[in-house]
């Protein structure tokens, strides 16, 4: 996966410095616009970057038989929580605010333990909810190839 990044810097960065502080930023917008809709359709499909599923949740023996479970993260794939922040130097997708939407992520991500209200601790199995797949290396050659076409250099 660093491979595939490093190719793309290699190749973009002579045309990406002779664009302007603002078409940079233009472009970076366009990116991780890009790359949060498919981080959102990922997350949605519950699988993580690698292609395998995310680890199933537990069963809960004292819900009732039939009874109707929502998809897990449906809120955390909303973009008012995973944002994209673009500057001029790069680009970053994520949950970018501290606070519990971050903190859930973060949880899932890692695989991390929590202690519940009543003060028993879950350790929770890593969901990878962030991360580049090949789609996402080919969304971004395919952004910076789409500037080249149409930039004034």
């Amino acid at each position: 996966m660093t491979q595939s990044l490093e190719e793309i810097s290699q190749w973009a960065d002579a045309f990406l410095d002779h664009l302007s502080p603002a078409a940079q930023r233009k472009l970076a917008t366009e990116i991780g616009r890009e790359l949060r809709r498919q981080q959102q359709r990922q997350i949605a499909a519950q699988r993580n970057p690698d292609g395998t599923p995310f680890e199933a949740r537990k069963k809960n023996l004292k819900k009732k038989k039939g009874a109707l479970r929502r998809k897990m993260f449906t809120r955390l794939r909303q973009a008012r929580f995973m944002q994209v922040a673009a500057t001029s130097a790069g680009v970053s997708v994520g949950y970018l605010r501290s606070g519990r939407i971050a903190n859930i992520a973060k949880t899932h991500h890692f695989g991390l333990s929590e202690k519940t209200p009543s003060g028993a601790s879950i350790q929770y199995p890593a969901r990878q909810l962030i991360g580049l797949t090949p789609a996402s290396i080919e969304a971004i050659k395919s952004r910076v190839l789409a500037a080249m076409a149409t930039a004034d250099v």
